[in-house]
């Protein structure tokens, strides 16, 4: 909770340069869910943007540009989920997106383009990655075949982390949309390598120094109902893998510090079911919970 009246429902996702933490949260008593910023001390919270969009919420999806100007989110606008860019000198935002429905925006260090997954675009094919300049122009498909998502930029802007199986090319059923696995290629689909093993594992994000991966996966826990999640860290190779958490809590939302120090992310507990705001350190210690939320969010 924050203030006494705000929790965090999904996030966080950290400015590169450290100063604000973006994350969606819903306000106790006012009825209001939306996009919201605060400085990383969890002092001035700010809400940006009301996401109730005809009687629908977004949920999730913040990222920020290299100059914690703008952020880039998700809503389900006219009915189908598209992309918006937030501009927060002059709070106004503009529409990315056109076609199909997106999520999972991730905003190139270089400032140049968005990278998104979508899907629903009339062609019986699954969920892919899509590449589109920050204005919306000069939309193209990312070019590994199969189902793919949650894209992640390195240092360079030049190389692209990803989840998914490559060997889908129709619509998969419900229950092989989770047998994914954690990939990086080129821009350009070249130089594509496959890091993981275990078609249970999906990225969280490069390190600051761009040397380590952070994943989440249930390899630990592959029988489990409900699906239960724990963090790993792994060398850019796909070398050296590490366990950061064991607790299976779901950890999901994970976003590193600027300087590399620390891991927060989103945790769930059941008995109540509820989902906590936690930091941790790379090497699974330090732990801290900040901010909870009870009952059931998306």
């Amino acid at each position: 909770m924050i203030g006494g009246h705000l929790a965090a429902e999904n996030g966080p996702e950290p400015s590169r340069r450290g100063d604000l933490v973006a994350f969606y949260g819903y306000a106790w008593g006012l009825n209001a869910r939306g996009l919201y910023v605060m400085d990383t001390n969890g002092n001035n919270t700010k809400q940006l943007t009301d996401i109730n969009y005809e009687g629908q919420w977004a949920f999730g999806d913040a990222t920020w540009s290299s100059d914690g100007q703008h952020l880039c989110f998700r809503a389900p606008k006219s009915g189908t989920e598209q992309i918006y860019v937030f501009d927060l000198a002059r709070s106004i935002e503009h529409r990315v997106t056109a076609l199909g429905n997106n999520t999972l925006p991730a905003w190139s260090p270089d400032g140049q383009t968005i990278a998104y997954a979508s899907a629903d675009r009339g062609d019986n094919r699954p969920r892919a990655i899509y590449l589109i300049d920050t204005k919306g122009n000069n939309e193209r498909r990312f070019p590994p075949p199969g189902f793919t998502e949650r894209p992640l930029w390195s240092r360079d802007s030049k190389r692209i982390l990803f989840g998914g199986n490559l060997g889908y090319v129709e619509l998969p059923n419900y229950d092989e949309y989770h047998k994914t696995d954690v990939f990086v290629a080129n821009v350009d689909g070249s130089s594509l390598v496959q890091l993981t093993h275990d078609s249970v594992s999906g990225p969280m994000g490069w390190s600051p120094d761009g040397t380590k991966i952070l994943f989440f996966s249930r390899r630990a826990w592959p029988d489990s109902i409900p699906i239960r999640t724990d963090l790993y860290l792994m060398a850019a190779d796909g070398s050296n893998v590490k366990r950061v958490t064991t607790s299976g809590a779901g950890a999901s939302n994970a976003a590193w510090s600027p300087d590399g120090r620390y891991i927060a992310f989103l945790q769930s507990r059941l008995n109540p079911y509820r989902y906590i705001l936690t930091v941790i350190q790379p090497d699974g210690s330090g732990e801290r919970l900040h901010l909870e939320h009870q009952g059931f969010t998306s």
